[in-house]
């Protein structure tokens, strides 16, 4: 009974044995498929994860450059319509009537260059109106050789440009002591070759020998005032500023008295 007993008690023990190792060799033989299937699974999560966040940071950029982009246009539009209004309020404050002024001082000038121009002859035929300047002239020039003292001649504005066509072409033969233009654009009208005893090709253009003195008055400001000096050999340039604009400068010579005595002073230098 005894050997029976160990026989049983062996034969369990290998049993054991061998389900233990069979059971063993089973484990074994499962545990690297679950483990590729949770590498699977694992690089399968962070492949969605990152797939996800890259759509975000997508959408993200996409989102920021619109706003950007709309941020630039509203900025654009806010600068175009401040410039809008700048540009406006300018208009209306300075530009329009400076315009208006402009443009009425311009269309008395042409009206007048045309006037006067388009009557006038050759070299040897000068303009009706330029025939009574002609006349005034000498008629002053005989009283200054009858009483004595000098002669001075003031042409504003055309009346500049006329006695720079009698000057230099019709009334070379009229002796006169001192001639003064103000606000003139008779060296404008030279360079246009409108006066026909100017050439502007050879510069500078002498002065005429029958005058004494010539004095060319003009205000910076004045946009119908031009200099001389660089044209007309002899003729002295003076700024004088009337401390106004547009048309107003070109009207406004004769109002100060600042024009008065600073000419007084420069007549009584070079009259002595």
């Amino acid at each position: 009974m005894k050997e029976d007993h160990c026989e049983d008690e062996a034969a369990t023990e290998t049993e054991t044995d061998a389900g233990t190792g069979t059971g063993s060799e089973t484990g074994t033989g499962q545990n690297p498929q679950k483990a590729s299937k949770l590498k699977t699974v694992a690089r399968a999560a962070r492949e969605r994860v990152r797939n996800r966040f890259k759509n975000i940071r997508e959408r993200l950029q996409s989102r920021t450059h619109k706003l950007r982009e709309r941020l630039h246009e509203d900025v654009e539009a806010a600068r175009l319509r401040i410039r809008q209004s700048t540009v406006g309020t300018t208009a209306r404050l300075f530009n329009n009537p400076m315009r208006a002024i402009f443009h009425q001082e311009c269309a008395l000038l042409i009206g007048d260059a045309f006037a006067y121009f388009s009557t006038r002859g050759d070299e040897n035929t000068p303009s009706p109106i330029a025939k009574r300047v002609i006349e005034a002239i000498e008629e002053a020039a005989a009283k200054r050789d009858e009483k004595g003292g000098k002669l001075v001649v003031v042409g504003h504005s055309m009346g500049g440009v006329i006695l720079c066509d009698i000057l230099t072409c019709y009334g070379k033969h009229i002796p006169i002591d001192v001639v003064i233009t103000v606000g003139s654009q008779f060296p404008l009208f030279a360079d246009l070759r409108m006066f026909p005893g100017v050439n502007p090709d050879k510069k500078p253009v002498p002065k005429p020998e029958n005058i004494g003195e010539w004095i060319n008055i003009f205000d910076p400001h004045d946009f119908l005032g031009y200099p001389a000096s660089h044209l007309f050999d002899g003729v002295t340039d003076y700024h004088l500023p009337t401390y106004a604009l547009g048309g107003a400068a070109h009207r406004n010579y004769f109002n100060r008295r600042s024009f008065y005595y600073q000419l007084a002073r420069r007549l009584s230098d070079r009259m002595r």
